[in-house]
């Protein structure tokens, strides 16, 4: 369960650098009744109304394989930012 955790910890560290950094809301849900933990990112439409794309993941935490392809999915959708324009 260790290891689970540290990905755990990296998928939340990755959310709220997400939700500090860029334009999405992440949110995270635990339910220890059931081991599963549920993240949902919210992406603003161009209006900035309620008309965005929400994204969701539930995964149980004892599940490794199924906790590093969330974390791969959050990565791929945090933006690197670029210092080429200064």
């Amino acid at each position: 369960m260790g290891e689970n955790l540290k990905i755990v910890q990296e998928i939340m560290f990755k959310g709220i650098k997400i939700t500090t950094t860029q334009e999405q809301d992440v949110s995270f849900e635990f339910l220890p009744l059931t081991t599963n933990l549920t993240i949902s990112i919210y992406f603003s439409g161009k209006s900035g109304r309620n008309n965005g794309l929400t994204k969701s993941w539930s995964v149980d935490v004892k599940e490794s394989d199924l906790l590093h392809e969330v974390l791969k999915d959050l990565q791929s959708i945090e933006i690197v930012e670029d210092d080429f324009l200064g």
